[in-house]
């Protein structure tokens, strides 16, 4: 969807290439991907605290 609807606010965000042989073996893992995951929630979550509520 980010790159067929432009017009609209979106986020793509790549954790790694599968053909990089440490990254396949990264995202392979399932406690690497967690980690991930857990790192990605925490900076949108950081990221919402400190916007402005516009009202």
């Amino acid at each position: 969807m980010v790159l067929l609807a432009p017009d609209v606010p979106a986020v793509l965000l790549e954790m790694g290439f599968i053909t990089n042989p440490e990254d396949e073996r990264l995202l392979s893992n399932a406690s690497s991907r967690n980690r991930v995951v857990n790192a990605v929630g925490d900076a949108i979550d950081a990221y919402f605290a400190t916007q402005v509520r516009k009202s």
